[in-house]
């Protein structure tokens, strides 16, 4: 609906720099080394230190770790060999080792800037990061010189949110080692999450050019692909990804994703489970487990599989607003609407606009005050929210709505109660109010149990009734026939597998009886064109109403109907709101307004609903609407 978001949005990835300290030339250790591990019990500090890091550069971890392991039990001392202990610790998951181990090198060498740089990504990992950009911060004092900590400090600042800072950071990396392809990849994903895509995706490729056998780099721009819309392109390098790197468990994660937003429900599943097979411990991949358990309407399993991420992740911002998506579907309301509090923390992807900067204190119930309501999301989502407007001007003594100006004309109209509207974008002086609330926390208040919606009003906005005979009579002519709005396809990328193509809905309800009128906004002439060119069906645009900005003339457009049929969209609230029956077909992977398994919609009493029981397949819930216009 509107701009709002939906579902998991996975994080991309990017690898943290490592440095191995190794004393001596690698030109003539091709072959494998002759000592073996039992002799290396015997042998001096300075041998079993030259032993390990001869295995670890080569990539013998095992017998690095066994090397390592001798060295520390045998009481030895050396930051070097806590350093690189510790690295093989994090890329095993054994974090908290790890950790341990880093601060043993520290307090070794308290000025040691690659240990402090190394320390600063296991932090990151367990999502402490304003520390981790304290220690990232302390290894460029103390070498500003050090390329790996400016790429590991920017992304950090990538995680938190400080995205030019990131920016900045892997520029100066770039600057100080600008043929590392790695150091590109981060800028890459950080310009991704500016949204700057394109260029993302040439420094993506210039990272791989660098290094062709960089196995995040291909992860990585399979991601940016993903979100360009290039699907096949982004599982083809996601897979590259996994070739390079076998037990690759993030890009099993992206993989599932993209699989996910290709259709291949059951294939991304599998990717998935793959990645918590390889990694049991990944938060990542729980969570975007439990998103495909809810694109399947699974909500037990996918409640399951969210709380798990929680459990390893507690302030995983992602999981947590996923979790309220999966509670509110479930119709567990108290809990979903505090988890729904968390989408202010939503770095990117989720279209909620900046929190309100007030001194002004939230809204209670008892307040009887001049009360601020402003707008977050898109236009759908207002209007929904919306629906909340009846009963809070009951508790208030003033209220001030800020909203979208297109539908400023319709609730000057719907409501005779002194309400003053301000644009979205308006600076609202704070004397002006005494408390705030957002939209999307409202419902918090006022509808915190399923029982909290059943004596509220379902039909609360009101069209220009004369206008709308108007356009009913001009569409009729005459004719003794019913007038169905509909629309069938959405741009919002999250919603994508609820979109229809016009020529699959009209001819699963088709009935001569019947005369179509478009609600859908876009330019949809070719696919009108099309139907009627192929099939002699004609549905009927009405030129002078443009459905996109003109919300007040699309409204009594929606009224000239007798019913609508549409997809999970803006048009499915708008036209319940209006009290107009609405036939909606949802997707297993539903917004959760709709719930999961009801019939009609609790919000509105005119909404009713039709749902996929196969991931991707329509045919049953377009049979069921067939039938249900025959009655």
């Amino acid at each position: 609906m509107g701009d709002s978001g939906k579902g998991f949005n996975e994080k991309k990835i990017t690898s943290r720099a490592k440095t191995f300290p190794v004393p001596f030339s690698l030109k003539t250790n091709n072959k494998k080394n002759s000592t073996s591990i039992n002799t290396s019990k015997h042998l001096s500090k300075k041998e079993i230190i030259s032993n390990a890091f001869k295995f670890h550069s080569l990539g013998n971890i095992n017998d690095a770790v066994k090397c390592y392991e001798i060295f520390i039990n045998k009481g030895f001392e050396d930051p070097k060999v806590f350093l690189n202990y510790s690295i093989i610790l994090q890329d095993l998951g054994k974090l908290e080792e790890a950790e341990l181990t880093v601060r043993k090198a520290i307090r070794l060498k308290p000025d040691y800037p690659k240990a402090y740089c190394n320390l600063a990504t296991i932090l990151q990992e367990f999502s402490k990061l304003e520390e981790a950009e304290i220690y990232c911060t302390k290894a460029i004092n103390l070498d500003p010189n050090l390329p790996e900590a400016h790429y590991n400090l920017g992304n950090i600042l990538k995680d938190i949110g400080k995205l030019k800072e990131a920016e900045n950071s892997a520029l100066m990396a770039i600057k100080l080692r600008p043929n590392d392809g790695i150091f590109y990849s981060s800028l890459g994903s950080i310009l991704r999450e500016q949204g700057n895509l394109e260029r993302a995706e040439l420094l993506t490729r210039k990272a791989i050019e660098l290094n062709p056998n960089h196995a995040i780099s291909y992860s990585n721009l399979g991601n940016i692909l993903k979100d360009l819309g290039k699907l096949q392109e982004a599982e083809l390098y996601t897979r590259k990804a996994i070739e390079i790197k076998p037990n690759f468990a993030m890009a099993y994660t992206n993989l599932g994703v993209i699989l996910k937003y290709m259709g291949k429900i059951k294939e991304a599943e599998l990717s998935i489970r793959k990645a918590i097979a390889i990694k049991p411990n990944s938060s990542k991949a729980y969570a975007n487990l439990g998103g495909i358990m809810l694109d399947l309407n699974k909500l037990n399993e996918a409640e399951l599989f969210t709380r798990k991420a929680l459990e390893i992740e507690p302030e995983f911002i992602d999981a947590h607003l996923n979790l309220s998506h999966i509670l509110l579907r479930s119709l567990k309301l108290l809990e979903g609407w505090d988890q729904y509090e968390w989408r202010w923390k939503i770095i990117r992807n989720f279209k909620v606009k900046n929190k309100l900067k007030t001194s002004k204190p939230e809204w209670k119930r008892d307040m009887k005050q001049r009360v601020l309501l402003w707008p977050e999301q898109g236009l759908g989502d207002e209007i929904l929210f919306l629906s909340l407007l009846p009963e809070m001007l009951e508790l208030v003594d003033k209220l001030i709505v800020q909203t979208d100006k297109r539908l400023i004309p319709l609730l000057r109209r719907s409501f005779n109660q002194k309400i003053e509207y301000k644009e979205r974008d308006h600076l609202i002086d704070e004397a002006e109010y005494d408390s705030q609330i957002s939209m999307g926390s409202l419902p918090r208040i006022l509808r915190p149990t399923l029982q909290s919606f059943k004596y509220s009003e379902k039909k609360y906005l009101e069209s220009n009734k004369k206008r709308s005979k108007e356009l009913r009579d001009n569409l009729l002519k005459g004719q003794q026939t019913k007038l169905f709005g509909i629309s069938w396809n959405t741009k919002t990328k999250e919603f994508l597998q609820s979109a229809l193509s016009l020529e699959k809905l009209i001819l699963a309800i088709y009935s001569s009886n019947i005369c179509f009128v478009s609600l859908q906004y876009g330019d949809v002439k070719e696919e009108i064109n099309n139907l009627r060119l192929k099939h002699g069906i004609c549905v009927h645009e009405v030129e002078e109403i443009d459905n996109f900005n003109d919300i007040d003339g699309l409204s009594s457009l929606i009224t000239a109907c007798d019913e609508v049929i549409t997809i999970e969209n803006m048009i499915s609230i708008l036209a319940a709101s209006l009290g107009v029956k609405t036939n909606v077909l949802l997707p297993t992977s539903c917004y959760w307004p709709y719930g999961s398994k009801e019939t009609y919609c609790y919000w509105f009493s005119s909404m009713k609903l039709f749902r996929q029981n196969e991931f991707g397949v329509w045919d049953e819930p377009l049979n069921e609407i067939k039938e249900e216009l025959k009655k």
